[in-house]
């Protein structure tokens, strides 16, 4: 718990179920000052230390572009953009302000650590009628930052499968192999790293926010994880084409 005194004053931008997630958890660890949706321009963030934004990924480069001459930080729902010269872009112009920009690595901030190994498997499995850009935004942006640490200094051969509805990954290295597999035909939810269930027994969210509105983060490490997620993303639909 964070104590009154401590307590950040935040702005939440989106009324979608991620901005309502993020509300829940928020009122635990600041005062939520508002919660708002199109209106953001007009609104007043006198004494406000964060804006929270949970909206639409194609809204995500105006909204914070808005918000870079503020004096006040912002956290960003993943991705940051889709389009990895677009968030060159965006990042650049954060670093000419005092302004914190940090886009949402929850899976990071999970307590039990996972442990990679020479061949290693990601399982997800959901019920939902995702094509293959929103397969890998939505689900497989969240397991590449697993990678991020490997990848970053290997070179890798990616192999795809991709049907409707199922997606399979092959990043191959010299000594690892890393599959990634996302089925969305299934009527049950699974999340497996090397059948460490990661859906279960843990609260990611609430640590990670603990963290970020403790300036208990490191910002430069998730600027590396954001880009290089985007990055694989732009890789791998490449290789679809």
């Amino acid at each position: 718990k964070v104590k009154n005194k401590m307590k950040k004053n935040v702005v939440i931008i989106g009324k979608g179920k991620w901005g309502n997630i993020l509300k829940k958890n928020l009122i635990k660890l600041s005062n939520v000052k508002a919660h708002i949706s199109r209106e953001y321009r007009t609104q007043n963030y006198k004494n406000i230390d964060w804006v929270f934004v949970a909206t639409p990924n194609h809204t995500h480069e105006k909204i914070i572009n808005h918000f870079k001459n503020f004096k006040l930080n912002v956290f960003c729902e993943k991705p940051l953009v889709e389009s990895s010269e677009l968030a060159k872009k965006i990042y650049k112009k954060y670093k000419k302000t005092s302004n914190k920009l940090y886009v949402s690595d929850l899976l990071c901030f999970k307590k039990k650590k996972i442990k990679l190994k020479k061949n290693n498997l990601i399982i997800r499995s959901k019920n939902a009628n995702y094509g293959l850009r929103k397969i890998l935004f939505n689900l497989a942006y969240h397991d590449f930052y697993f990678l991020f640490n490997i990848l970053k200094k290997e070179k890798y051969k990616i192999k795809l499968n991709y049907k409707k509805r199922d997606l399979k990954i092959e990043l191959i290295c010299k000594n690892k192999i890393f599959l990634l597999k996302y089925d969305l035909k299934s009527k049950i939810k699974k999340h497996k790293f090397n059948n460490i269930n990661m859906v279960k027994n843990d609260n990611p969210l609430m640590n990670m926010l603990l963290k970020l509105l403790n300036n208990r983060v490191n910002y430069k490490l998730n600027k590396d994880r954001s880009n290089f997620a985007i990055k694989l993303v732009e890789k791998i639909i490449q290789t679809n084409k």
